[in-house]
């Protein structure tokens, strides 16, 4: 028999599905179709809700007898939320509904793979529901919007719980005691064209998180900032320096609010966000 060939892209174009055989192998009984290309996302559930530490674990994970290893103690999710092409056939221009649709005709949910359920007309009750259960928050969709690739889209809202943002990594500062080599993340985002400086992150990391991310970020330090500093106020203490970095990494940061001058008030980190591009950190302000 042929073998079915699948691949898995993210939205830096990178081909990533010999991290998750598992998916892989489910994907092959799952979709009743010879050419498909479907639109979902990767998690590790615990609970019923997905776990982004076992997920960032899975994700940095190169070495194949590990990653047989983890596909086994942490098996990942494909959840599906779209259909863009089916056996040579464009979709995209469909409405939502009809896409939703050829989808369920052709995916056959099994452990590893499972299709986005969707309500109508029920949105405030699925916020509420995402609020009371701590998860990330939902997505609005109108029913009859077509799939417009690489665009945001008025006719999808994303809705979140708490204020979540995707923020590129500029540079971090040094700290003290056990945490000599790293006390903060800088931060910025895309604001009006230029990248608007937000802050720092100092909390929300475990060590291993420090680790990774020190070593990702000491092959990309650069002797002047890629951002403006004016009006910009670190407020160091003494003995702790900040280290600039080309704006390449993007991480997931929660907050509670924006202040007055556009800093980011009681950041946390989240995770890394590999799959986003340094260009979609966006403020829509």
């Amino acid at each position: 028999m042929e073998e079915v060939g699948i691949e898995f892209i993210n939205r830096r174009g990178k081909e990533f599905s010999y991290r998750y055989p598992e998916i892989k192998e489910a994907l092959k009984k799952a979709v009743k179709a010879k050419e498909a290309v479907l639109d979902g996302e990767i998690v590790v559930l615990e609970n019923g809700k997905p776990n982004f530490w076992k997920l960032a674990e899975r994700e940095h994970v190169d070495n194949k007898f590990r990653i047989e290893l983890l596909s086994k103690l942490m098996p990942a999710t494909y959840i599906i939320f779209d259909i863009l092409f089916l056996n040579g056939k464009e979709l995209t221009n469909l409405s939502l509904l009809e896409r939703k649709k050829i989808l369920e005709k052709i995916v056959e949910e099994n452990e590893r793979i499972k299709i986005a359920e969707y309500k109508i007309g029920r949105g405030k009750e699925l916020f509420e529901f995402a609020k009371k259960n701590g998860l990330e928050g939902i997505m609005a969709k109108k029913i009859d919007s077509i799939y417009e690739i690489g665009k945001r889209s008025k006719n999808w809202l994303k809705i979140k719980v708490e204020n979540i943002l995707d923020a590129v990594i500029v540079g971090y500062t040094t700290g003290t005691g056990e945490r000599e080599d790293f006390g903060s993340l800088l931060v910025a985002a895309y604001h009006q064209g230029k990248l608007k400086f937000l802050g720092r992150v100092g909390t929300g990391f475990s060590k291993e998180e420090i680790e990774e991310i020190i070593k990702k970020l000491e092959k990309e330090k650069v002797s002047a900032p890629f951002i403006s500093l004016e009006n910009v106020k670190l407020d160091l203490s003494e003995g702790r320096e900040a280290i600039w970095v080309r704006p390449k990494y993007v991480c997931e940061v929660k907050f509670l609010e924006f202040t007055e001058d556009m800093q980011l008030r009681a950041p946390v980190f989240v995770r890394m966000r590999e799959d986003k591009s340094v260009e979609e950190c966006e403020i829509e302000a």
